[in-house]
């Protein structure tokens, strides 16, 4: 990388890289460490694992201008691995991992923070879990196909 893109970054990582960073924080400490949590979607993921992935961002949700740019909503896809087959270990997991008291599902209470305090260690004002679909088997770019479920974050910045 340039250093001219280096600095940019440095100077500017933005509110998808806090948010994702905090997402990523979260999961490794709630998820067994057996799980690998990627910050991104890699090359070559390990099973099972946990990616904080594709970012879709809805901008100007309140007017705002550039140095006061209103609130945004981020919608986070986190995707969950188990296998590369749909064998009944895998589906098992998943479901373990999914299930209402599980420790996906507890990372993303944990991230709202209590009550009164902001979400994700100070970088969103709110977020919540909205949607849990592609239950089965995703295909994930080169790495071909694996047994999963992809959550979608609904982050709200100011």
């Amino acid at each position: 990388m340039s250093a001219d893109l280096a600095a940019l970054i440095a100077s500017n990582p933005g509110e998808v890289t806090a948010v994702k960073a905090a997402m990523v924080r979260a999961f490794r400490t709630a998820l067994p460490k057996s799980i690998d949590v990627y910050y991104g979607v890699p090359g070559s993921m390990e099973l099972p694992c946990l990616t904080v992935g594709e970012v879709q961002i809805t901008p100007n949700g309140t007017m705002g201008n550039a140095d006061a740019p209103g609130m945004e909503t981020m919608v986070v896809t986190v995707s969950v691995f188990t296998s590369n087959a749909d064998d009944e270990d895998g589906q098992r997991l998943l479901d373990a991992l999914l299930s209402r008291r599980g420790p996906v599902r507890r990372a993303v209470w944990a991230m709202r923070g209590d009550p009164g305090e902001s979400a994700l260690d100070g970088a969103a004002d709110d977020l919540s879990l909205f949607d849990i679909s592609g239950y089965g088997m995703i295909s994930v770019g080169d790495s071909g196909s694996m047994y999963g479920a992809n959550l979608s974050i609904r982050v709200i910045v100011s």
